[in-house]
C-alpha cells in the first residue's frame, strides 16, 4: 500500500498488475475492460462472483492459480477449506484478516487475556481473532473446541478477561459456573465478550452485560476476512477502512441506493489472495447518518439474510450437497434432512430421521451426529420421526424466522 493511497487507487492499482489469466481479469475482460481501464464510473460493470463460483473456479485444472496471481501458494501461509467445497487462504505478516480495529474498538489491548473458544482445524475463524488480538498486544488462550469443563478450568485459573467464541458457549460456560451457587461476576475478571457465529440478541446482550460483560459483534467470512464492526455505541456494522464493501442487487450486480437492502458485495486490494466484487450471499443494507462514535466509514445495518441456498449456522455454512452425501450413507434413513431452530441458547441443529427400521434395534444413528460434524463442521442432535411422517422437501430446512 502506498502512503496516503485510497482503497479505490489501490484496487485500481492492483487490477493494473494482474496477470491475463487471473480470475478477475478475465470477469474485467467480459465487461470489455483492460487491466488498467478500471474506475470508479464502470466499476459497477465488472460481474461478480458469488461463492458458489469461486469454488467451481477452484475445481478447474490449477484452479489456484487464477485466485491466487502473484505468486501462487508460494505467497500463501494457510489454506482453509470451507463448506460447500471452497478452499480459503491466508498470507503472511500481522493481521492479515484486518480484525485489529474490531479488536482496538472493543477496547482491548496489551493487558487483557483473551481465550478463543473456536475452531482451530480447518477453517479461519480463530486465526482471525487470534491475529487481530495478539497484533494490539493481547495474550491469548487458544483453547478452540475444548470441552465445557475444561474451557471452565482455563477461565478459573487464569483469569481472562476477554472471550472469543459463540454466545450460546458463553451462556453455557456461565450457567454451568452458576449452578455450583457461585457468583460470576464476583469470581471472574471476563469483561468483554467478542461474539461470532450466531446473532446477538438483545437478551443475550442483557444476560452478558448483568455478569459485568460487554458484548460485541463483527461480520466477516472465510474469504475476506473482517468485514464491518460494532463500535461502543451499537449502532450497526463500521466496514473496515481498506476494503471497499457494496450493496448490489443479487440479480444484476448493480449498486442499490443507501437504504436499500441487497447482497453484500466486497472487494480487496490485496496480493495474496486478491477479491473484485465477491458476492457474499448475504443481505444488508447501509445505515443512515453518522454513528456519534464520529468514526466516518460506512455502516450495514447487520445482516438480515441469504440470497443463496447455503444456510449460515455459527459462523459456518450447512449446504444442501453436504447433507445429500450424508443422507447417502445413512442408508437406514428413509429420509433425512436438517433442521435450523433457535432457542434460548442459541441455534439448534437438528438432524431429522426418518428411519427405514427401528432406529433401536440398528444401532446405527449414534453416528450420524458424528457423521455430520466431520462433513459440516457444526454440532448437531439426530431427531428421529416415526416412519411415514416425514415429508419431501428442502435437505436444509431453516426454522429460525418461522
Amino acid at each position: 500500500m502506498k502512503r496516503g493511497e485510497g482503497v479505490f487507487e489501490r484496487i485500481a492499482r492492483l487490477a493494473s498488475d494482474l496477470p491475463d489469466g487471473s480470475e478477475i481479469t478475465q470477469r474485467m475482460g467480459r465487461a470489455g475492460l483492460a487491466h488498467d481501464g478500471l474506475t470508479p464510473s464502470n466499476f459497477a460493470a465488472v460481474p461478480t462472483l458469488s461463492k458458489g463460483k469461486l469454488a467451481a473456479v477452484q475445481e478447474v485444472a490449477d484452479g489456484f492459480g487464477p485466485v491466487l496471481p502473484f505468486g501462487g501458494l508460494a505467497e500463501v501461509s494457510r489454506i482453509f477449506r470451507s463448506p460447500g467445497g471452497t478452499y480459503d487462504f491466508a498470507g503472511a505478516g500481522p493481521d492479515y484478516w484486518g480484525f485489529a480495529a474490531y479488536v482496538k474498538a472493543a477496547g482491548i489491548g496489551p493487558d487483557d487475556i483473551a481465550i478463543v473458544a473456536l475452531a482451530y482445524q480447518g477453517t479461519p475463524g480463530a486465526f482471525m481473532f487470534d491475529e487481530g488480538l495478539q497484533s494490539v498486544g493481547a495474550t491469548v488462550i487458544p483453547t478452540g473446541t475444548m470441552g465445557s469443563e475444561a474451557v471452565l478450568s482455563l477461565i478459573q485459573d487464569l483469569r481472562p478477561t476477554v472471550f472469543v467464541g459463540t454466545p450460546s458457549h458463553l451462556i453455557g460456560l456461565i450457567r454451568r459456573h452458576e449452578e455450583t451457587g457461585a457468583n460470576w461476576q464476583g469470581t471472574m475478571r471476563l469483561r468483554a465478550a467478542l461474539l461470532a457465529g450466531e446473532r446477538l440478541t438483545d437478551d443475550v446482550r442483557v444476560f452478558l452485560a448483568e455478569r459485568g460483560v460487554a458484548s460485541w459483534q463483527a461480520y466477516g467470512t472465510a474469504e475476506a476476512g473482517l468485514i464491518g464492526y460494532e463500535c461502543d455505541v451499537h449502532s450497526g456494522l463500521h466496514v473496515r477502512s481498506d476494503i471497499l464493501v457494496e450493496i448490489c442487487d443479487p440479480a444484476t450486480g448493480q449498486p442499490r441506493p443507501d437504504g436499500e437492502a441487497g447482497e453484500v458485495v466486497v472487494t480487496i486490494p490485496r496480493k495474496v489472495y486478491p477479491m473484485l466484487r465477491l458476492g457474499t450471499g448475504d443481505v444488508s443494507a447501509f445505515a443512515g447518518g453518522e454513528c456519534p462514535c464520529g468514526r466516518v466509514e460506512k455502516r450495514l445495518v447487520g445482516i438480515l439474510g441469504r440470497t443463496d441456498e447455503l444456510t449460515k449456522v455459527r459462523g459456518m455454512f450447512i449446504h444442501p450437497r453436504d447433507i445429500a452425501v450424508l443422507a447417502a450413507e445413512v442408508r437406514q434413513a428413509k429420509r433425512l434432512w436438517v433442521e435450523v431452530h433457535r432457542d434460548a441458547d442459541g441455534d439448534d441443529v437438528r438432524i431429522v430421521v426418518e428411519p427405514m427400521i427401528d432406529p433401536h434395534e440398528s444401532g446405527l444413528f449414534e453416528s450420524v451426529e458424528q457423521l455430520f460434524r466431520q462433513r459440516c463442521g457444526l454440532r448437531g442432535r439426530v431427531v428421529v420421526v416415526p416412519q411415514g411422517t416425514g415429508k419431501d422437501g428442502a435437505l436444509v430446512r431453516d426454522m429460525r424466522s418461522k
